[in-house]
């Protein structure tokens, strides 16, 4: 496998699979704040723990959880981490849920412990790695792809099938998605009902599907993909790194300059709205 982080992403979240079967009750129960502002629970540490044993010889952590986790080596290399995205739906039954990794390249490490938010202005990322642990689905990119890789693990069990074979075989074309997708996804929108009026008005349908990382990353499968609050880096950079060569509008702020975006419209709006469709795209942002 020519990647080492995407090699690693993969160990590990197969790990992390394995270990989610075993303790249910330690899974859901509630721990202290974690760095990202947000109270750990059990699975957030748990696969937290698992990232950090295959990544720490490889780079530093900056996870949701426990904030900077020095690396056994000198580097500036930094995984961004969230270790359980969508914790609220595995607490509450809810199949929508996963892990968002973002490598970048940091130049000052300290800025990291001093800031939960952003990057700051020179710091890029290099390679991204989504995983829904329901479906099994990946979708990684690095800065060398023009579309992102997509594939699904066969089992939790297959590890030693991905390791012995070029990833890009294993890929599901784009189109085998859905081509005319009638449906958006909103993030967030209980908190946002003027938006949600807007987009009922011009008869958009959406969802609320309550895990950032896995619907920014597979955007493309979506009509659009509206998210607000867009501030923790834990929660969006791997996301917006894998859709960077869609239709992105929004207030990005420093990701802008973080991500090579391709077909980004900068706004003043408290959102980032993003869709494979220019039209989509225009009358979203109308809000």
């Amino acid at each position: 496998m020519e990647s080492i982080f995407l090699e690693k992403s993969i160990r590990a979240s197969f790990e992390v699979l394995k270990e989610f079967d075993k303790d249910r009750d330690y899974l859901i129960k509630s721990f202290t704040k974690g760095a990202g502002g947000d109270i750990s629970i059990g699975a957030d540490l748990l696969s937290e723990k698992v990232y950090a044993k295959h990544f720490l010889d490889y780079c530093n952590l900056d996870s949701e959880e426990s904030g900077f986790i020095k690396a056994k080596i000198a580097t500036n290399r930094v995984l961004v981490l969230d270790s359980l995205d969508g914790s609220d739906n595995l607490k509450s039954g809810i199949p929508y849920y996963g892990a968002s990794l973002a490598l970048c390249e940091v130049k000052d490490l300290d800025s990291l412990k001093k800031d939960s938010k952003c990057l700051q202005a020179e710091d890029r990322v290099l390679e991204a790695f989504v995983i829904n642990f329901i479906s099994l689905e990946v979708i990684y990119s690095n800065l060398e792809l023009k579309t992102p890789l997509t594939f699904k693990l066969k089992s939790i069990d297959s590890v030693s099938d991905f390791m012995s074979v070029d990833i890009k075989s294993l890929t599901l074309p784009l189109k085998n998605y859905a081509v005319a997708p009638s449906c958006g996804v909103f993030e967030r929108a209980h908190t946002a009902p003027d938006y949600v009026r807007y987009l009922k008005d011009r008869h958009f349908k959406f969802r609320g599907l309550g895990a950032a990382a896995l619907s920014l990353a597979f955007a493309f499968r979506y009509k659009f993909v509206i998210m607000l609050e867009i501030s923790r880096r834990y929660d969006v950079l791997a996301g917006l790194f894998i859709s960077r060569d869609l239709y992105v509008y929004g207030n990005l702020g420093v990701y802008a300059l973080n991500i090579p975006f391709s077909k980004m419209s900068e706004g003043t709006k408290d959102y980032v709205a993003i869709s494979n469709n220019q039209t989509t795209l225009n009358q979203i942002v109308g809000m």
